[in-house]
């Protein structure tokens, strides 16, 4: 009989807080949905990502430094003149050939195969965290985009200067 009304104050415990989340779960419906975070963020624009035609255009076009993030296969099958072949998965290595060929005044220009390819912002943001500086961008649309196979991802929020 003991052990019986040992168990009654953690069972107790146990509804009220049950009842305090359902109650809580229940306020949660009357908040307005404009209040609620969306389930899936809306994909943003990169202040970075630089359509080939504004690339071509700009007066820095010359000095670009191309960094080639697709295959192996894919870069020997065809790449940008001058462009690095450079793997995320050997950061270290590949950063290495990158710094002996690149200055801070030096713009960089990184892409994948195409704008489903998530890779260009994470290399673009990691240099520009780690290197220190702003000039370092992604080719909107990707290899795909720079060979007239798709339309750029956005021409919306392209910026002009390195």
């Amino acid at each position: 009989m003991r052990s019986r009304l040992a168990l009654r104050p953690a069972f107790f415990a146990a509804a009220q807080l049950f009842a305090l989340a359902a109650v809580l779960a229940w306020l949660a419906t009357f908040i307005p949905s404009s209040w609620r975070p969306s389930r899936a963020p809306a994909p943003v624009a990169s202040a970075y990502a630089l359509t080939p035609e504004k690339l071509r255009a700009s007066p820095w076009f010359d000095a670009i430094l191309w960094l080639d993030l697709r295959r192996p296969k894919d870069y020997a099958a065809g790449h940008i003149p001058g462009a690095l072949p450079f793997d995320e998965a050997s950061w270290d290595e590949h950063l290495g050939q990158l710094l002996d060929r690149w200055s801070p005044d030096t713009p960089v220009v990184v892409y994948c195969d195409s704008p489903a390819c998530g890779a260009s912002e994470r290399v673009a943001a990691r240099l520009r965290q780690e290197l220190g500086v702003d000039n370092i961008h992604v080719l909107a649309g990707g290899w795909a985009a720079w060979t007239g196979q798709t339309p750029p991802a956005s021409d919306d929020s392209v910026s002009t200067a390195p």
